[in-house]
């Protein structure tokens, strides 16, 4: 079952924005500690953000 509510569970309104156009530029940056592993999560994370890099080139 699936019911709207305008509101967030927190009280909040809830509102829509048109996103058709385009979205501004975001530079993330990732830091570990040298020498420790590298969790798979944040690997795949990295893998995808260089793909979309190549990919805005």
């Amino acid at each position: 079952d699936l019911v709207y509510r305008p509101w967030s569970l927190e009280g909040d309104r809830i509102e829509s924005r048109d996103i058709s156009g385009s979205l501004p530029v975001v530079q993330v940056g990732t830091v570990w500690r040298r020498g420790s592993g590298l969790p798979q999560a944040a690997r795949d994370f990295i893998g995808l953000a260089q793909s979309q890099r190549m990919v805005r080139r």
